[in-house]
């Protein structure tokens, strides 16, 4: 019992074949397994990118859709005479109706008409949050007439008509 163990002793030449191929076998299935998985994942990977551009694309048309559909429907009632009439004379009934109608033709939570002075002179009726000074400010001091910002603590697309 004096005899180590490890390495094995294969005294038939039938034995040493047998472990020689099995061996052999596992070594080959693992780098033909390495070369497959290697070979799935980097397919995996290209057609997830691939998904993620074109998605990044619809998006992006689809937003540009919505914010030309909003830019015109402010653009249209911001050249109405009567809403004209009603923000220069400060008329918040007729300016929060005009807003309300605004609103459910577009499909909006809430539209605002904000004076030069930065102030707002009305809201529509279910607006959920008015808009703060710090939101007011953001607002003026971009060239765009569409984007986003976090009113409420939820980021809020907004438009206006082109200056």
């Amino acid at each position: 019992m004096g005899a180590a163990l490890w390495p094995p002793r294969f005294n038939r030449l039938r034995t040493k074949l047998t472990v020689l191929y099995a061996g052999l076998f596992v070594a080959i299935l693992f780098v033909i397994l390495s070369a497959v998985y290697a070979a799935v994942a980097r397919n995996a990977e290209r057609i997830v990118r691939d998904e993620l551009a074109v998605s990044g694309l619809v998006f992006d048309r689809i937003w540009s859709l919505r914010s030309h559909e909003l830019e015109s429907g402010a653009s249209v009632l911001a050249r109405d005479f009567g809403f004209r009439a009603a923000v220069a004379t400060e008329d918040a009934a007729t300016i929060q109706s005009a807003l309300d109608n605004l609103r459910t033709r577009l499909g909006i939570d809430a539209a605002f008409v904000v004076g030069l002075d930065g102030r707002v002179l009305a809201a529509s009726s279910k607006s959920p949050a008015r808009p703060t000074d710090a939101v007011l400010q953001a607002i003026a001091g971009q060239d765009t007439s569409a984007g986003v910002f976090v009113m409420a603590g939820t980021p809020t697309r907004r438009s206006r008509p082109p200056s």
